[in-house]
């Protein structure tokens, strides 16, 4: 069973988070643009591939390479063409659904059909990325353009399904002290420090058009779960919430998963919420669960460091997600406060999870609500 440890690294859906961050950041740290060379993978579905459901997206693979030692920042690829046709050699209009990037470790480009494709036909599907302007990198591997054939079969893709519920239970643990220049980087770690942290175990996913996966976010919210439907993506905004932490995740059909999420020190006892949200890369399939735990995070104070209380049983209950909201809560996305400012004590400090130093990935965000 996999495990996901976020207060050490977080193994999916950084891309998009770099891809809005990573221009601020350099900005606001001083560095210079990043400087990127990216090449196209392995394509779903294959070249030749039949019986390929109805709302199949097409997912790209994306390789990118960092050019003297820039962050990787999915948002500048370029894609210069992108076409579908039928046989006939009619365009199929297509759609990119997650913006730029999808997916981790390597991120991808998806295009879905805007409507359903037609049942046992042939398409052909072509994509070119733009000219760069830096030299190919002599590690690099991959190709400029894409070519693919691929028949369809007779039927849409099943519906996504949540096989179990969300189980949580909690501890105590030493995790790393990361300490980061100027707020911004680079972060290193400094000791450890005391963390009560969930462990909260995912239920197995399987259906929609999961042939590479699938995309989640597990929610962390205080007093109620955060509603975020089944209709589409949860995209914000969230209201009435003190708290509002995002975890990014990238889980495979099958494959049972354990998050490990720090329940971060807050001014007042708050009983921790869980909203899991899973859709597969053409964001036709949606699933989602919503769990409380019945225990309240009240930390205690040791000198000058808050310390999570002792160890006890994580019991969870369903919750009902909050659907009146009154006060919505503002992003601290700033650049340097995401990526950087693990070093910090107060409610920002749980955020940054020192990416340039450790060389993972992690995706966090928080919200707070203005008084």
């Amino acid at each position: 069973m996999k495990r996901f440890r976020v207060v050490l690294l977080q193994t999916a859906g950084i891309a998009a988070l770099l891809a809005a961050l990573a221009p601020q950041r350099a900005q606001a740290c001083g560095s210079s643009e990043p400087v990127n060379y990216f090449t196209f993978g392995s394509p779903s579905p294959a070249d030749a591939a039949n019986g390929v459901s109805l709302d199949a997206p097409i997912v790209l693979g994306v390789n990118a390479y960092s050019i003297g030692g820039s962050p990787i920042v999915p948002s500048f690829l370029h894609i210069e063409t992108a076409v579908l046709t039928d046989a006939d050699g009619n365009l199929v209009p297509l759609r990119s659904p997650t913006g730029d990037s999808w997916g981790t470790p390597q991120f991808s480009q998806v295009f879905a059909p805007s409507l359903p494709l037609a049942p046992n036909t042939k398409y052909h599907f072509g994509a070119q990325l733009a000219e760069q302007t830096v030299p190919r990198p002599t590690e690099a591997t991959g190709v400029d353009h894409v070519d693919i054939d691929f028949t369809t079969g007779d039927s849409l893709a099943p519906a996504l399904t949540l096989t179990g519920e969300l189980e949580i239970s909690t501890s105590v643990e030493q995790v790393p002290q990361l300490v980061c220049t100027n707020n911004c980087g680079p972060c290193t770690e400094s000791g450890t420090r005391s963390a009560r942290v969930a462990h909260v175990r995912l239920p197995v996913v399987n259906g929609g058009n999961g042939q590479v996966g699938y995309q989640a976010v597990v929610y962390l919210s205080d007093e109620q779960a955060i509603a975020v439907g089944t209709e589409k993506p949860f995209a914000g905004p969230v209201y009435g919430h003190e708290l509002n932490l995002q975890t990014w995740l990238r889980l495979d059909s099958d494959t049972p998963l354990t998050a490990d999420i720090e329940l971060p020190i807050e001014p007042q006892p708050y009983h921790p919420c869980f909203t899991l949200q899973v859709w597969d890369p053409g964001e036709r399939h949606v699933a989602a669960l919503a769990k409380c735990l019945d225990q309240k995070v009240t930390p205690i104070t040791t000198g000058s460091d808050p310390v999570p209380p002792s160890d006890e049983p994580g019991d969870a209950s369903p919750s009902t997600p909050s659907s009146t909201p009154s006060t919505p809560s503002s992003s601290s996305s700033e650049a340097c406060s995401v990526v950087g400012g693990v070093g910090q004590r107060g409610p920002r400090a749980w955020l940054g999870l020192g990416l340039l130093a450790l060389g993972f990935a992690a995706s966090a965000r928080r919200s707070r609500r203005h008084h």
